[in-house]
C-alpha cells in the first residue's frame, strides 16, 4: 500500500509539473520574464549567474524545474550554445542539493541506519564540488562544448555529395 501511494504520488507531482509548465506558457509569462531581463541592460554572464543563482535555490526545494523553467531562458539571446545551456543546466540539476537531493534519499534507502544529518554532511564536498565545476563551465564555456563536438566526425558519417556530370 505505501509503495503504490508513493508511486501514485509521483506520478501526481510529474502531472501537476507538466500542467504548470503549460498554464506557464498559455499565460505567456516566459515572454514577459524575457522582456524584464533583456530591459536589465546587464552583461550575459550576470544574467548567467543570477539564473544559476535561481536554479541552485530552486534544486532546494524541487528537482525537475530545468523543464519548467526552459521556456523562459531558451528565447534570452545570451551569445551562448544551447548545448552549453544544456549541460550547465544538467549539472545545476544534480540532484545532490540539499535539503531535498534525490540521491541522498536513495542512499538514505540503500543505508537506513545512516541518519540524515550524516549524510547531509557527507554530500557538502560534493555540493562544493559541483559549484566549482559549474564555475569553471561558467567561466570556460570551451571545457563543456569540447568533447561533445569531438563526437562524430561527420565527413565519415554522412553519405558522399553526388558529383555533378558523372551520371
Amino acid at each position: 500500500m505505501e509503495e503504490a501511494v508513493q508511486t501514485s504520488a509521483f506520478i501526481y507531482v510529474l502531472i501537476g509539473a507538466l500542467m504548470f509548465s503549460f498554464f506557464v506558457n498559455v499565460t505567456g509569462t516566459p515572454d514577459i520574464v524575457v522582456r524584464v531581463i533583456a530591459d536589465l541592460d546587464i552583461a550575459p554572464v550576470a544574467v548567467i549567474a543570477l539564473l544559476l543563482a535561481v536554479y541552485l535555490a530552486l534544486g532546494c526545494v524541487m528537482d525537475s524545474f530545468g523543464v519548467i523553467t526552459l521556456p523562459a531562458v531558451v528565447p534570452l539571446d545570451l551569445d551562448y550554445s544551447l548545448v552549453w545551456w544544456g549541460i550547465v543546466t544538467m549539472i545545476v540539476t544534480g540532484l545532490i542539493t540539499p535539503p531535498f537531493g534525490i540521491s541522498m534519499f536513495v542512499l538514505r534507502s540503500v543505508a537506513p541506519d545512516v541518519p540524515l544529518a550524516t549524510v547531509y554532511q557527507g554530500v557538502v564536498p560534493f555540493v562544493v564540488a559541483d559549484i566549482a565545476e559549474l564555475a569553471f563551465i561558467v567561466l570556460f564555456p570551451v571545457l563543456s562544448v569540447w568533447l561533445p563536438s569531438t563526437m562524430f566526425n561527420w565527413a565519415n558519417v554522412l553519405p558522399p555529395e553526388p558529383q555533378e556530370g558523372n551520371g
